[in-house]
């Protein structure tokens, strides 16, 4: 039943992507089309929006401006899957409603193409149902952005009632002649839902408002201190900005915190560091990410942290299966990993590009992950590729195509 309205939903998209024309001029309209065995390829399994790689995969991405607002649909056509696809309203240039499936809005310095994964939310999981209000605000020189969203999870054999999800952010940004510096603050929370053996945990109003600004619930049988109510977990970000005559340059930093230790920073540098250099002319990128979460757990119980797991909720920071941050760290079991990710775009020439993604596991013996994406324009529209990877110890092949209608 749930495939068939799938179907039809599909169908509508289908139908409502060849008569938007007649709407709206400004829209843009591709189609994705790849070979590739099935196989326990890391590049092929993460990063890819929660969706399993078949030997024959077909995407479809649509893209409509319409005076105020914005609608996007991404759909797997050979899985009947929706991926990020939502409805955007404009109040003005500087705020903004968003109802859909989609990832987030917060951290428009990274580049999801070549990262690793952002600490918080990633392109790893399927995206979740989520209603957000975004605003910004300058203030002399200084730029705020901030927003508040609510999504909520899915329903499985664990989860009797799927958990919500409270989601906010502030960042601040300062431009001054060629740098520019920022510093943010996210928070996210996984609350309420009924969870196997736990019963219904606490939910409404009131307990929204705890959750908002993460306040304890009552101390529960044989628990040392009471708890916030809900699995909390955040980042402070930093970012600088400097833009030289041929190059641009970007550093960031994401530091995870689970608890007020991590606020404070007791669990020290853990988290994302990230450098980022680009070509203005080439648009040649140059990407280095460094991740570390081996400090989760350095002084219990001050600082006990498990980033993406909690007790309440056996799945930990997941949505469908799948980590919903960054897809190194794992959301079952609290498993400290340090590594090195490098992120490539060449463009050889006009027609010619190729994009590599290199990540390994350095605080443990861990094989070399990678991926090649060789493309060629075959014509302003059309462009084919072939994509190299690592299989197990050997060297896999998959073939792509992309096709830019609109």
């Amino acid at each position: 039943m749930c495939s068939q309205k799938k179907l039809y939903l599909n169908k509508f998209l289908l139908f409502f992507i060849l008569t938007s024309p007649t709407i709206c001029q400004s829209y843009s309209l591709k189609v994705d089309l790849q070979s590739i065995p099935k196989n326990d390829s890391w590049f092929l399994k993460k990063n890819n929006f929660g969706i399993e790689n078949e030997k024959f995969d077909g995407r479809l991405f649509f893209l409509m401006d319409y005076k105020n607002f914005e609608l996007k649909m991404n759909t797997v056509l050979t899985q009947n899957q929706f991926l990020e696809s939502y409805f955007k309203y404009n109040f003005s240039k500087k705020t903004n409603l968003k109802l859909g499936k989609y990832y987030k809005d917060y951290s428009g310095y990274l580049n999801n193409e070549l990262s690793s994964g952002h600490m918080l939310v990633s392109n790893n999981a399927m995206p979740m149902k989520k209603i957000g209000l975004n605003h910004s605000k300058l203030i002399r020189n200084f730029k705020f952005d901030f927003g508040i969203s609510h999504g909520i999870f899915d329903k499985n054999i664990l989860y009797q009632k799927a958990p919500y999800l409270h989601e906010k952010y502030i960042f601040m940004g300062v431009s001054r002649q060629n740098d520019f510096i920022g510093i943010g603050f996210i928070h996210e929370a996984m609350w309420a839902g009924k969870v196997n053996n736990l019963g219904a945990l606490p939910s409404g109003f009131q307990n929204f408002l705890k959750v908002l600004i993460a306040a304890d619930e009552p101390i529960r049988e044989d628990q040392p201190h009471a708890n916030a109510i809900g699995n909390h977990i955040g980042v402070w970000e930093f970012v600088y900005k400097r833009d030289f005559m041929k190059n641009n340059l970007t550093f960031y930093y994401q530091h995870i915190f689970e608890d007020t230790s991590g606020i404070r920073f007791a669990n020290k540098y853990d988290g994302l560091w990230g450098l980022e250099l680009v070509n203005s002319k080439s648009k040649n990128i140059f990407l280095f990410e460094y991740l570390e979460t081996t400090n989760q757990n350095i002084d219990p119980p001050y600082v006990e942290e498990s980033y993406y797991n909690h007790w309440d909720y056996p799945y930990g920071w997941s949505f469908k299966g799948d980590v919903i941050g960054n897809p190194h760290i794992n959301s079952l079991n609290v498993i400290p990993v340090s590594v090195v990710h490098l992120g490539f775009i060449v463009n050889i020439n006009p027609i010619l590009s190729s994009q590599f993604l290199l990540s390994r596991k350095i605080n443990k013996q861990d094989d070399l992950n990678f991926l090649i994406n060789l493309s060629r324009k075959l014509n302003d529209n059309l462009s084919a590729g072939i994509l190299l990877f690592s299989k197990d110890t050997t060297l896999g092949i998959g073939l792509k195509t992309s096709w830019q209608l609109k």
